[in-house]
């Protein structure tokens, strides 16, 4: 609950409150649960302050400072925190849905599981800030939304997810394991590509029989038995394409440098490529669309030319049909589905990616400065030993 003495204090007004926490700089800010709805906190030093369940949906707190602040589950819709200094804040499960955060500083903010939809972030400072897939981000205005976090265009500063995952959880920041999945998923991909399309080529040439690619048989087979093999082993390639991809996304989600956002932003595919504009991303979609729901193609066309019933005459091709069908079906749509998620772009911090190379390159300047001075060094030793 929250400390009666320092809630009177703070309805006397900013400027009396302000100068008792001159005077009391150590005292600790108890606001738990108190309600603060439509108060004129403008200006107002709240850093450090406790204000977990604190209700201040409404309030004008432009050019505030609540750096450090607990707010943790707090409601803070529609409030006003514009210029407002937010730094470090523990904003967990907190709503801020419709606040106007315009030109605030989140910088090591903790956005974990807030609502922020419909909240106005043009000009935030987001550098460090962290966010999960939990937070709500509809309607957001002044950001661009992507893959692992949220970039701000006018500050060039990113929000992103939370850096370090669940113990438990298998996943952190290696752009490797990322391209090593989808290598993977790729590889099975085109061998499903490579079945579906030679089963919908033998029923367009009308051939009798086929040979199994990576002569897996030695002998070909007649084409209605290819096909029913076709779909079967294309149900089992997709779901494991689905597997690496699915993985490839997840591991994706906590990239924080520009160096790993361009190795799999620029990765050759189709599937987990980014497209800016609205012509690229009909194609784009058209495409995925395609290579999900390939399998389907060949499927149709034995539909279509009647031989669906010829796989009566081989009944174990027939159920494992039966149950393959349904299996490849959820697998293309998840497939599909994953594969939306990389339309969003891999976002980076621009500034702090400038500080961290600003910073390389010092380190690189001076090595460069001592291994000058040791190569001095060495020469001066070496005409010293010469003139000897």
């Amino acid at each position: 609950m929250a400390n009666e003495e320092q809630l009177k204090i703070l309805r006397q007004g900013v400027e009396a409150w302000n100068q008792w926490r001159k005077e009391n700089p150590v005292t600790k800010i108890d606001l738990s649960g108190a309600d603060l709805r439509g108060i004129d906190l403008s200006g107002i030093d709240l850093s450090d302050a406790y204000l977990s369940f604190a209700d201040l949906t409404g309030t004008v707190s432009r050019d505030a400072n609540f750096r450090g602040a607990y707010l943790a589950t707090a409601k803070l819709e529609r409030a006003d925190f514009k210029r407002t200094n937010l730094t470090g804040t523990n904003l967990w499960l907190a709503k801020l849905k419709k606040a106007n955060l315009t030109d605030a500083n989140l910088t090591d903010a903790e956005l974990l599981l807030s609502n922020l939809n419909g909240a106005d972030l043009n000009g935030a400072i987001l550098s460090g800030a962290v966010i999960d897939s939990n937070t709500k981000l509809r309607g957001v205005k002044g950001i661009t939304r992507g893959v692992n976090g949220i970039y701000s265009i006018e500050t060039k500063t990113a929000a992103l997810m939370n850096m370090t995952p669940d113990g438990d959880s298998m996943q952190g920041s290696s752009v490797e394991a990322v391209l090593d999945n989808l290598k993977h998923a790729r590889r099975l991909h085109s061998i499903s590509l490579l079945f579906a399309g030679v089963t919908l080529l033998s029923f367009v040439l009308h051939l009798e029989e086929i040979t199994v690619p990576f002569n897996i048989l030695k002998k070909p087979i007649d084409a209605v038995t290819f096909a029913g093999l076709s779909v079967i082993i294309s149900a089992t390639l997709m779901l494991f394409v689905t597997i690496f991809f699915s993985s490839a996304l997840d591991g994706t989600k906590y990239l924080t440098s520009r160096e790993s956002a361009m190795k799999v932003g620029q990765f050759p595919w189709v599937l987990s490529k980014y497209e800016k504009g609205v012509a690229p991303k009909i194609i784009s979609t058209l495409l995925r669309i395609i290579l999900c729901f390939h399998p389907f193609i060949f499927l149709v066309v034995l539909s279509l030319n009647g031989t669906l019933k010829d796989f009566e005459q081989t009944p174990i091709l027939f159920y494992l049909l039966l149950v393959s069908v349904p299996m490849l079906l959820a697998t293309c749509i998840w497939l599909f589905r994953l594969s939306i998620g990389f339309f969003q772009p891999i976002v980076f911090d621009v500034v702090e990616e400038a500080k961290r190379q600003s910073g390389e390159e010092k380190i690189a300047s001076a090595i460069r400065e001592q291994t000058e001075k040791i190569d001095e060094l060495v020469k001066l030793l070496q005409e010293r030993d010469g003139g000897h």
